[in-house]
């Protein structure tokens, strides 16, 4: 209680400090007359949603960002854009015009960003998906279906690069949770699963041109990229613009600070359409060829190797695809970011892999600490690569139903039964993977569906199933509700060999559930979960990394929009805790808590500065030795039994990161474990243009405890260079002394469409005992991969 009531005071304080700086309601007026609004401003009044329409071209325009043809003028206009930030519902700043083509096979989409400083305009770095935010940008999304919960993006800056990514649920990816806990290492697919993804790529194009009095973009997207029901006539439609020198953002179809893009809800509608009904088809064939080695076995020179494969994606409706997969590989991928980690339970990494990334957010069921289906778990195991031979994917509407369903098949692996060196694993050397969705989207963003997942070892005998049902109910703007409920049955054989009788195996079952209600409003958000996750419950191609507990976690945040200095302050205070329901300890036990309490300022440029306090516990029921440390006697460092507790100060600080120079750091001083821990990180970024940049970065742990202290060091070193959009070179150089390694990874990467065409990739490992020696090479690959998209029919 004593704790509880320091914090209250903490947090009531922090208010009091952010009030004293909002302006009378002399100044709100003034402000209100000057275009500027504030969160005691009342909410702009709600606008009948825009409509706009696309006018059919026979003769379609060059696509080269000189929108200078004659049919574009024919074209209705689109314009007077409302801003989101940092004035919602007031006329932007600059004007921005826009007119929509269509033809037999593609949509054309022109864009006049007019900008009265065009000297100022920031052009961001010339690479695909490049964080639009930190540069000026224009973005559309389709709601090619009017369910108001899916859709496709497309965008760019005046770089040119290609944006894409993929809507689901309306971009909502669970409770808006601040901090540690379930939600520490963020939503796996980093987007991905968790409302938008933006790493699907589809094939489309766009060029971009710039003069005094602004810039200008041309899309062309082609109906196959898309998704869309027969005879529609009638999509959902809203672009949204980035004035970056004034971090001002605009809307033709108005959105409420409190919600983005993706709340589709608030879309617009795009009339006149008359899209194509007809099926399409497309083969992405790939040759590689490698050479690598591990220094680590008895192998004494390169292996030298050549694979083909490839993908194919047949459209079986308009709405329902078929994606089909051999010989799969991902030897083009961008490799992991080293993490450190001192706590007892798994990192997650993002997935990265094209063909696992489109429709994403379908299959994404759970939240809060616990995915019931993430992908990484196929073909990857302990972060290296286990050879994918085939499978495919069916996904798409039917009927009124979302449905998807998923199987590969993966190899063997070296050292084990069942597998052939020359890569064609025998039968036993196999597990297959199978996943199978439907879910049925209803009005006001709610929805109702099931999952069922499945893995199988024709080695051992294995076997795993997820059975899975989840719902979501939207009242209003403003409330979700989501929930879901799962049951995992898991059968053990062991080193059993396949056959053997059954009383030699073991089947366990366990259940897990949450319950996570959110609220947002124009100046409060807050949400609240309860979770439980049974101690045997197993999704094998999921990802769970604590079982056996009860979660309850709460969170409030106020939003504040002072009349100068600052754009917003953001005083907000949080609390997690998990209690023990497993045979391993008491019931309750305290296996961990967090009481959060924090103020983030907000500059008009978009630095920020956060100044937070932590109040975290840790309960072990078993000696938790730190993975990978040792003290100064060379001892590995293990915790006793115990309750452990203690503050910890917590300080972010970010720059505007559409500088030239642009600088993150964080600061967590304070309690862990049985002693104290000093965690400090940071990194620099340098902008030469639009053309290259180079990101420096550190992390390091200075850890005290009675069982002995150490240190851990993480660095990194990002170099890239884009030679245009769809050529570019990069590299990246880390170093762990948690894992003792320093690797290095070169990419050449020469766009083609779609993620498709060439890339050169080095990589090499070094162990490393020392930051400043290097002891010898651990492995060394290289790779040269070629991949083409043919376009079969319908294109």
């Amino acid at each position: 209680m004593q704790r509880a009531m320091i914090l209250l005071r903490v947090t009531l304080a922090t208010v009091l400090v952010s009030a004293t700086l909002v302006a009378p309601a002399s100044v709100h007026a003034q402000q209100a007359r000057m275009g500027e609004s504030t969160s005691s401003a009342p909410a702009p009044a709600p606008a009948p949603a825009p409509v706009a329409r696309a006018q059919r071209t026979d003769v379609a325009p060059v696509v080269d960002g000189v929108l200078d043809e004659d049919i574009w003028m024919s074209a209705p206009l689109i314009s007077d854009f409302t801003q989101r930030e940092p004035s919602d519902g007031f006329p932007a700043t600059e004007p921005t015009d826009v007119r929509i083509l269509y033809d037999a096979n593609a949509i054309y989409v022109g864009v006049w960003a007019f900008d009265s400083r065009a000297a100022q305009i920031v052009a961001g770095e010339a690479i695909r998906d490049f964080e639009v935010t930190d540069a000026d940008a224009v973005i559309m999304v389709f709601d090619t279906f009017r369910d108001e919960q899916n859709g496709f993006v497309f965008g760019t800056t005046p770089a040119g690069i290609e944006y894409d990514g993929q809507v689901a649920s309306a971009g909502s990816g669970g409770g808006f949770f601040l901090g540690g806990g379930a939600n520490s290492q963020q939503r796996f697919q980093a987007g991905a699963g968790g409302g938008f993804n933006k790493n699907w790529d589809g094939s489309w194009e766009v060029a971009t041109t710039r003069d005094g009095e602004g810039w200008y973009a041309e899309f062309r997207i082609p109906f196959s990229t898309l998704r869309y029901g027969s005879g529609t006539a009638s999509w959902g439609f809203n672009m949204s613009r980035r004035v970056r020198r004034l971090n001002e953002e605009v809307f033709w179809s108005a959105v409420p600070r409190e919600f983005n893009l993706y709340r589709l809800d608030f879309a617009g509608r795009l009339e006149g359409m008359d899209p194509p009904t007809r099926r399409a088809a497309t083969v992405t064939p790939y040759a590689l060829g490698s050479t690598q080695r591990d220094y680590n076995t008895a192998q004494s020179i390169f292996d030298e190797d050549a694979q083909v494969g490839g993908e194919a994606k047949v459209q079986i409706t308009q709405g329902l695809t078929l994606d089909l997969t051999a010989n799969t590989d991902f030897a083009q991928v961008e490799v992991d970011d080293a993490q450190v980690n001192l706590t007892r339970f798994a990192l997650v990494f993002p997935e990265k892999r094209p063909f696992f990334l489109e429709n994403a957010g379908f299959f994404t069921v759970g939240g809060n600490g616990a995915d019931l289906f993430f992908s990484r778990r196929i073909g990857i195991d302990s972060g290296s690569p286990v050879p994918l031979k085939g499978g495919g994917r069916l996904s798409g509407r039917l009927g009124g139903l979302n449905v998807g369903g998923l199987y590969l098949q993966t190899g063997g692996f070296p050292g084990v039964a069942g597998y052939d060196p020359s890569g064609s694993p025998t039968a036993q050397g196999r597990n297959s993977y199978g996943v199978a969705r439907v879910a049925k989207e209803l009005p006001s963003r709610s929805k109702i569906g099931a999952l069922f997942t499945d893995r199988r070892s024709d080695l051992s005998g294995d076997e795993n199933q997820t059975y899975a049902v989840d719902g979501q109910l939207g009242l209003g703007d403003q409330f979700n509700l989501t929930t879901w409920y799962a049951r995992t049955r898991t059968e053990v054989s062991g080193t059993v060999p396949p056959g053997s009788p059954p009383e030699l195996s073991e089947t366990r079952t366990d259940d897990a559930w949450d319950v996570t209600g959110a609220w947002t409003s124009r100046s409060f958000r807050t949400n609240a979960t309860i979770q439980e996750i049974g101690e045997d419950f197993n999704p094998e191609i999921g990802f769970v990394p604590r079982r056996g507990h009860r979660y309850y976690q709460l969170f409030g945040m106020y939003y504040i929009r002072p009349s100068k200095i600052f754009r917003e302050l953001r005083p907000h205070v949080s609390y997690y805790t998990y209690r023990n329901r497993s045979e391993r300890a008491d019931p309750g036990f305290e296996i961990s808590s967090r009481w959060h309490v924090d103020q983030h300022w907000q500059w008009p440029s978009g630095m920020e500065l956060h100044t937070g306090a932590n109040f975290t516990s840790e309960g072990l029921y078993e000696p938790f030795t730190i993975r990978g440390v040792v003290n100064a006697s060379g001892d590995k460092v293990t915790v006793p039994v115990g309750m452990y507790g203690g503050w910890e100060a917590a300080f972010v600080f970010m720059t505007d990161q559409s500088r030239a120079l642009s600088f993150n750091s964080r600061f967590n001083w304070g309690a862990f474990l049985s002693g104290n821990k000093r965690t400090s990180s940071g990194d620099v970024t340098v902008r030469y243009g639009d053309r290259s940049s180079a990101t420096l970065a550190a992390a390091y742990n200075d850890v005290s405890l009675p069982e002995g202290d150490f240190a851990t060091l993480l660095t990194s070193l990002k170099l890239s260079y884009f030679f245009t959009p769809r050529i570019y070179l990069q590299g990246l150089v880390q170093y762990s002394d948690q894992i003792d390694t320093w690797s290095a990874n070169m990419r050449l990467g020469w766009l083609s469409t779609a993620g498709t065409g060439l890339f050169i990739v080095y990589n090499d490992v070094q162990e490393s005992y020392d930051f400043s020696r290097l002891e010898g090479p651990m492995a060394r690959s290289l790779f040269i991969k070629y991949t083409k998209q043919f376009n079969l029919f319908g294109m």
